[in-house]
């Protein structure tokens, strides 16, 4: 049986830039592959990470261009409007989202507390064209989070061998 979601909440744990994108971009990859539009919403500019790891990754070069054309500049007021109204038009050309939320713990949230807002707002039209959101958040390991807090609050856990389900939402401590 296929899972019918409309609003999927997926987190990633990373530990520097260099394993953001090993995380990232095989997935990014992969969805740019099946034509899911791709919006980010960041604190920081990451323009340049993003470049730096482009150029020492071994992408096929459309693949590399069109996750250069992603928007990888921090988000401000104009940004966020600008992808409430793509989000609007994704959904009228049946088109899947995928919304990638990098930043400390705290825009994570408020940033969550938005999109909830606007999923709300938009549960009608989501319905109709049958579209699934993704929302991806990634948090940094060494900002100072509990981690199992985090996990148990998403869907799925993007790690380096892609997109896995959350079965289980209890995790033993480590030694």
């Amino acid at each position: 049986m296929k899972e019918s979601i409309l609003l999927r909440k997926t987190c990633t744990i990373y530990a520097s830039d260099t394993h953001f994108a090993t995380l990232i971009f095989p997935f990014i990859k992969k969805e740019v592959e099946n034509k899911t539009e791709i919006i980010t919403i960041l604190e920081k500019n990451e323009t340049d990470k993003i470049e730096r790891i482009l150029k020492n990754i071994g992408l096929n070069p459309k693949i590399k261009k069109k996750i250069r054309n992603i928007d990888w500049k921090k988000t401000n007021i104009k940004k966020i409007k600008k992808n409430f109204e793509n989000m609007q038009s994704y959904i009228k050309k049946r088109k899947n989202i995928n919304i990638i939320v990098l930043g400390e713990r705290v825009f994570i949230k408020k940033t969550n507390e938005i999109i909830d807002l606007w999923f709300k707002n938009n549960i009608e039209k989501i319905e109709k064209s049958k579209i699934q959101i993704n929302i991806i958040n990634c948090f940094s390991f060494y900002e100072s989070i509990e981690i199992q807090r985090v996990i148990k609050s998403h869907n799925y856990i993007l790690k380096t061998t892609g997109l896995e389900k959350i079965e289980n939402k209890i995790m033993m401590k480590a030694n």
